[in-house]
């Protein structure tokens, strides 16, 4: 476990430095773990609404429990110490790394 907290240090210290937002505050990423669905799927438009759709890797509804971040933080908290980190196991892809998806994360969410 300390290591998982290192590993998230320092995922923590390059989101600052390198955060996505998306195109015009249209999110397409989603704020606990970093899935990208791409800017034709978009989880939040730019006036503030949210898709409503459930994240197929951390399984938060966008809209729900990641529109403040004192709910999108201890939601990632939670999903990080589940034996399964994919809440669509089937749509995982094959060589995926939670770390390198977690840098997807906007600054403003971490």
């Amino acid at each position: 476990m300390p290591e998982l907290f290192g590993k998230l240090k320092n995922l923590f210290n390059y989101a600052t430095k390198t955060a996505t937002i998306g195109i015009n505050n249209m999110e397409h990423i989603c704020r606990v773990c970093g899935l990208d669905y791409g800017p034709d799927n978009l989880t939040w438009w730019g006036d503030g609404d949210a898709s409503f759709e459930i994240c197929s890797c951390c399984g938060v509804e966008f809209g729900i429990q990641d529109t403040h971040l004192m709910g999108v933080r201890p939601y990632r908290l939670d999903w990080l110490k589940r034996d399964e980190l994919w809440f669509e196991p089937s749509k995982k892809p094959e060589q995926w790394d939670v770390f390198e998806q977690m840098k997807n994360i906007p600054e403003k969410w971490w």
